[in-house]
């Protein structure tokens, strides 16, 4: 029982600094619904697809659905490229008001029954009529298995916005993302996440904490690879 002890404890430090770290700003509950799936295509490639449905305003609000495909290369070593794209679907008005293009660079390195991961993620952000925003992203993590074919995952994403535009103003470091998530195996092909997410924004005087609820599926087509997405 010690790795589930270990899981609950961060997990309780996280909520903690979660609410400690928002005390006087903004906050507002969400739940983004995300669902994914994995292609494999052979020496060491593999085509992934996401849809994410993300609710806002304490929940009671469509607010976007991303969509992002994303091709991944594994490489010898832990390490991984994937190079992708994310359209943002907002609610009003409805059209693709932000696209991305993007490429990430990542290193897993497995401890029996621990595992790191970390990864540098470039994106351009396309906006109707305004000039690219380019946006650094960096991510730790970690994950231990459970019982049960369980693992908790404990990970956190800062994001660095590189040059200023009309939209997005130069606070070089504009967000945070702290995700405490428990993943199922419900088989070799299927996986369930659920998990909690707090998502820093930073609005100069005016700072947004989104605590949100995060569920969804991990699918690898059956007989064209075992290994989970």
């Amino acid at each position: 029982m010690r790795p589930l002890r270990t899981a609950f404890l961060a997990l309780s430090l996280l909520l903690c600094a979660a609410g400690v770290a928002q005390a006087g700003d903004r906050s507002e509950g969400a739940v983004w619904i995300v669902n994914q799936a994995a292609v494999p295509l052979g020496n060491g490639l593999s085509f992934h697809g996401m849809v994410q449905n993300r609710f806002t305003g304490d929940a009671d609000v469509y607010q976007r659905t991303v969509l992002r495909p994303w091709l991944a290369w594994n490489l010898p070593h832990g390490f991984e490229l994937a190079v992708g794209y994310d359209a943002h679907l907002f609610a009003e008005p409805r059209s693709f008001a932000e696209q991305r293009g993007w490429q990430r660079i990542a290193y897993r390195y497995d401890f029996g029954g621990f595992r790191a991961l970390t990864h540098l993620w470039l994106e351009e952000r396309f906006f109707p009529g305004e000039s690219t925003a380019f946006r650094m992203r960096w991510a730790i993590e970690g994950a231990v298995d459970l019982p049960y074919e369980t693992a908790f995952v404990l990970r956190n994403e800062f994001f660095f916005d590189l040059n200023p535009t009309s939209r997005i103003p130069a606070r070089k470091f504009g967000e945070d993302q702290l995700v405490a998530q428990l993943q199922h195996r419900i088989n070799p092909w299927l996986r369930a996440d659920v998990g909690y997410l707090m998502q820093f924004l930073d609005g100069g005087d005016d700072d947004l904490y989104n605590h949100t609820f995060t569920a969804g599926f991990a699918v690898t087509l059956p007989g064209l690879g075992a290994n989970g997405p």
